[in-house]
């Protein structure tokens, strides 16, 4: 039988159950841990340092473990820690690496070094490493949900996160050109380039790179490139002379081009040889062409170990003079068929051409980085005094690194030229599936405001690795994307072991024994692994041993026929996504099979696979389409998995247009709803909460397999499509004050205020108690905390009012105490009841108190809301129940939105919601709306008959009678259940206006901004507006008296602003005008004047 879609939905159910949203997160901490780590404590293990002749001590670190987090307690005890106390705390969650030193000391007797002294220390600790939620190392690892419960965590809460310092925080994804593969790319008219061919070349051990380039100019008549640390580009010609190739017959069969257009490049290439026909004076002519000082001597030794050594690093120090070259000859082959014709230049956006490096990449080359600072500083301390033990124990150059970059976001060792920003973001907590959506977020790291329209744009490649609707509007469009959900990133698989494998295939010539360079080359990683005369054997013969688990499932194998390349890619950060084989026109899966995720994978009937692979190969959207062509290689195993996480929440998305798709899932993470089931005992510095929120009536398998149902963030309201009084004009939405009432969109805002005790020194120090009558703040109101200085759980609280007591006690050298308050009070902006008081004691035995205030949020004219289709709108009018609109069966409506809004922006996807939502609630069941599946593709004359059958208008219009005169509508409206989302922008915590208030000291002006109940700003478009209208008098009122109005005296007799109202200091003159100006005018000549720049007032119509 074939696979259903019910089975299909079942496989993807056990896949989500078993592995999660988030295993591109976890999967590449836990390489990092178990491998990448203890490769590099292995690359710089042992420091050697010469004590003198015939000393020598030797320390060597081995056998890396990384131990649980824990915390250190003001007693010195140490005990394990979870998630939520590191919360509550404001701890950072981490635990310890620990390496086994050993130490020696020499002694040279004879011409042997004899070990005088052995130590081996055990499990010393070097540094602190942040510990991933949920991962191995986690103490939440394997735990149930009852359990997780109990450990104050939200049972839905799936890690792979960080909490550094009480804030949970994210690393994003970047995604940089791959390394190691050569790129052909055209260049701009204003270029003397025509192309470039380049690859970045990275060692694979040391982590060192170079970017090589070869060039062509315009003429076509000249290829060169530039070499590291060489000032000029070089003649290719001389390039390949400095290696000794000076035969060129020789440099043709290397280049291995046999097209005639090609013979005339190469022919001027060879032209350039003829001053430089020998290897010395190719050398010569490089030399004297170095970048830094060198003695004239030493030169040519430089240049050899520039080409030898320093052009491509990716070949390995092993690497023979002949790998060298013939990878050279590679680039330019390139160049040139791309310059004829015979190949196009290189996509840069191709998704192929990428790569991405996540929390375990990033990590553990940021580790790697300060591990090496670390060692370099270890040794000139080593040289003063061998004690290893206690110099690690003070150095925490490591710690300090990791800390300041998770914490900062500058991702990079300091000093170093290339630091990223943004790397590290504060996860979002506003809803659910914002914090899924983060947590799945990959980033171009270029700026925002380039001008780069291309690099934004979706690519065909993306389909089923990247989501085409969740990016964000404006200066980010395109830069900030969001994984498919199916999409992984590949792991690092050993490339050792693969060129073993590769080596034992039938068929293979190494690149040190190739005569026939026009054989098909053999590519792994970028490095040119050999040729072969028999192309289609070695391709059966790397899929059967990938079929075999003789190679990684991972592994990429493919054939581009354009370079005559078999490639093969086992790098980490290639985008894989997972597919069923078709064999012999019919899915490897069946009904049959048991829907297990994992032994599929193992059976190989369900098999991952990236962009190199399915760039050759057909891809059926579903099992029907394999009847209507029989060229198929792979079948999608639901077509709806190629959306992200708040796309893929979306009903019926394959029945708008796509721009609504992408404001939806920008707005998805802005509706507030249940965002954790733990947040009574959480303390996020905000937090939103819907009281009352219910699961959608329509809703698609995507977002019950990530647990939207059960953490919803919105209300199925009764929505008529109507214009009602004209309070629902353009986006506004008229509300029913009887939902309201009964509780419909109430929400809770939550606000944490955080405080601790602080000891600068001896004399110096903060307690958090109640302070002293002579002490108090006149303008604070105390009534309202306890004799500890803390503030009642319960109490309502406003502006001005303390909630917690503190003071600074400052002790002078007499002995003489002074109390200065340093009371917590609540601001403008954050009244409301006291939810909950923690209180708790830093790891220095300090107290730390966390007051969560709770402020209630009833909807009301100026909130915005928004369903799920992209409608948004803000609140236009509350009517009471009677003033609403009825049906002829007495149903009144909660929203009533504008007809315009819907031919306008073509959410087709809000009406068939509407009238599956509408037969779903009388039959008293929910509605699927999956895109691309059976439930959504020609679904309207089914959601039309189940409509009918429950005996209302197929079309889901009813007769309505005006709530204010009773009379019937002419027109039927169409009204029905949609759920609708209330969005984080609300009007109260907005809204803002004042008469006077408080003003800045120097230029007496009104303060700035909301929080500081500031004024409100008047700028030019407002003034050119007044204006325009001819009321200058209300400029004269903005501008001036409201402003910062201001008296001064000025001299009748030279115009000048005396010292004092007595005497003119200029003239002598004793009379004056009194003149009304602003304060900011009477500054302006003051500071004229204090520059000898004299102005004069005077006076008209006196």
């Amino acid at each position: 039988m074939p696979l259903s879609e019910k089975n299909s939905n079942k496989l993807l159910q056990n896949h989500f159950e078993t592995s999660g949203f988030l295993s591109l997160q976890k999967d590449s901490f836990e390489y990092l841990i178990n491998n990448r780590f203890r490769d590099i404590i292995e690359e710089e293990s042992t420091i050697t340092i010469n004590l003198s002749k015939t000393e020598r001590y030797i320390v060597n670190l081995n056998d890396i473990t990384i131990l649980k987090p824990h915390v250190i307690e003001e007693d010195r005890t140490i005990r394990a820690i979870t998630p939520a106390e590191a919360r509550l705390r404001d701890l950072s969650y981490e635990s310890s690496v620990c390496v086994n030193i050993e130490e020696k000391f020499l002694t040279l007797v004879g011409d042997d070094w004899q070990i005088t002294e052995h130590n081996i220390h055990n499990h010393v600790s070097i540094c602190k490493l942040p510990i991933m939620i949920q991962t191995s190392k986690c103490n939440l690892y394997d735990m149930t949900e009852d359990e997780k419960i109990k450990a104050g965590e939200c049972e839905k809460d799936k890690g792979g996160y960080f909490i550094i310092k009480g804030k949970e925080r994210v690393l994003i994804a970047q995604e940089r050109i791959n390394y190691n593969c050569i790129y052909v790319f055209s260049q701009k008219q204003s270029s003397k380039w025509n192309y470039i061919a380049e690859i970045r070349s990275m060692s694979e051990e040391t982590g060192h790179s170079v970017l090589f380039q070869c060039k062509i100019n315009k003429n076509d008549r000249n290829i060169c490139f530039s070499l590291p640390y060489i000032n000029t580009e070089i003649p290719a010609i001389i390039l390949f002379m400095a290696f000794g190739v000076t035969d060129y017959e020789e440099i043709r069969q290397i280049i291995g081009i046999n097209d005639p257009r090609a013979d005339k490049l190469i022919m001027y290439m060879i032209y350039e040889s003829f001053m430089f026909n020998t290897q010395e004076k190719a050398i010569e002519y490089i030399s004297n062409r170095i970048s830094y000082e060198i003695d004239d001597d030493k030169k040519s030794k430089s240049i050899e170990q520039i080409i030898n050594n320093e052009l491509l690093p990716h070949l390995g120090i092993t690497s023979t003079k002949k790998e060298n070259i013939y990878f050279i000859g590679l680039m330019i082959n390139k160049i040139i068929k791309t310059t004829i014709g015979v190949r196009e230049v290189d996509d840069r956006d191709h998704i192929s051409n990428k790569r991405n490096d996540n929390a375990g990449v990033l990590i553990g080359d940021l580790f790697r980085s300060l591990y090496k600072r670390f060692i370099r500083s270890l040794e000139p301390q080593l040289e003063k005094r061998q004690d290893i033990i206690n110099i690690i124990s003070k150095a925490n150059t490591i710690t300090y690194g990791l800390k300041h970059s998770f914490s900062t976001g500058k991702w990079g060792v300091q000093k170093n030229s290339y630091i990223r920003q943004g790397v590290s973001q504060v996860l979002n907590r506003i809803t659910y599936g914002a914090t899924l959506s983060h947590l799945r977020r990959l980033v171009i790291p270029i700026g925002k405001e380039g001008k780069n329209t291309k690099i934004r744009q979706l690519h065909s490649s993306q389909i089923g690795y990247i989501c085409p609707a969740e990016t964000p509007e404006g200066q980010s469009s395109g830069i900030v994307k969001n994984f498919s959900l199916l999409c992984k990133i590949t792991d690092k698989v050993s490339v050792i072991y693969v060129k073993d494998v590769v080596n034992t295939l039938d068929n293979i010539t190494k690149v040190e024994d190739i005569t026939n360079s026009t054989d098909t080359k053999i590519i792994i990683n970028g490095y040119w692994f050999g040729n072969t005369n028999n192309r289609d054997s070695v391709m059966s013969q790397l899929f059967e041993k990938r079929k075999y688990n003789h190679l990684n499932q991972d592994v990429s194998i493919s054939y581009n026929d354009i370079d005559n390349e078999i490639l093969i890619f086992c790098d980490q950060g290639r985008l894989i996504r997972p597919l069923i084989p078709v064999i012999d026109g019919k899915l490897a899966i069946s009904d049959e099979d048991e829907m297990d995720w994992e032994k599929l994978i193992d059976q190989q009937k369900i098999v991952y696979r990236d962009s190199y692979e399915l760039d050759n190969s057909t891809i059926a959207m579903n099992e029907s389409e394999l009847e209507k062509f029989s060229g198929y290689n792979y079948c999608e195993i639901s077509p709806d998995m190629m959306l992200g996480v708040c796309a893929g929440i979306i009903p019926f998305p394959d029945h708008t247009q796509s721009p609504r798709n992408t404001y939806q899932a920008a707005m998805g993470k802005q509706a507030i709803g249940k965002y954790a089931s733990s947040n009574e005992i959480r303390t996020d510095t905000v937090a939103y909460t819907l009281i009352h929120p219910q699961k959608p009536i329509v809703y698609t398998k995507s977002s019950e397999f990530m647990g939207f149902n059960e953490m919803a963030s919105g209300i199925n309201a009764i929505v008529a499509i109507a214009c009602y009084s004209g309070f629902n004009q353009e986006d506004s939405v008229i509300i029913s004050k009887s939902a309201i009432d009964k509780g419909m969109f109430r929400s809770f805002v939550y606000r944490t205020v955080t405080t601790f005790e602080k000891k600068r020194n001896n004399n110096i120090y903060e307690s958090i108690e109640l302070p002293a009558l002579d002490s108090q703040i006149k303008s604070y109101n105390y009534r309202k905390i306890d004799e500890s200085g803390l503030i009642r759980i319960g109490e309502k609280v406003s502006k001005g009012d303390v909630i917690v007591g503190k003071v600074l006690k400052k002790t002078s050298k007499s002995g003489k105490e002074q109390i200065i308050d340093q009371s917590i009070v609540v601001k403008a902006g954050e009244e409301g009841i006291v939810d909950k008081v923690f209180k708790m004691t830093t790891t220095d035995g300090y107290k730390m108190i966390k007051v969560k205030i709770r402020s209630l949020r009833i909807p009301e004219v100026g909130d915005k809301f928004a369903s799920r289709e992209a409608q948004k709108g803000t609140c236009g009018m509350v009517f009471a129940q009677e003033d609403m609109p009825f049906t002829s069966e007495g149903l009144i409506p909660d929203i009533i939105i504008n007809p315009h809004c819907i031919p306008s922006r073509m959410t087709i996807n809000q009406l068939l919601e509407c009238l599956g939502a509408k037969s779903a609630a009388i039959n008293g069941h929910y509605r699927d709306a999956t895109p691309f599946s059976e439930s959504s593709t020609g679904i309207l004359p089914k959601l039309e008959k189940d409509l009918h059958d429950c005996g209302y208008d197929s079309q889901g219009n009813e007769t309505m009678y005006n709530g204010f005169t009773g009379q019937q509508f002419n027109a039927k409206i169409f009204i029905g259940p949609v759920y609708y989302q209330r969005l984080k922008h609300l009007v109260a915590d907005k809204i803002h206006a004042r008469d006077y208030g408080n003003v800045q000291s120097l230029t007496r002006q009104p303060l700035e901004g909301r929080s500081r109940d500031g004024g409100l700003r008047f700028g030019e478009m407002e003034r050119d507006c007044m204006i325009s209208q001819g009321v200058s008098m209300v400029l004269v009122e903005q501008l001036f008296k409201k402003s910062d109005p201001f008296t001064i005296p000025v001299c009748k007799q030279c115009g000048q602003i005396p010292n004092n109202r007595e005497t003119c200091n200029m003239c002598g003159h004793d009379e004056f005008h009194e003149v009304n100006t602003p304060f900011a005018n009477k500054l302006l000549n003051q500071n004229l004047g204090a520059m000898n720049i004299k102005t004069s007032l005077f006076v008209k119509n006196e």
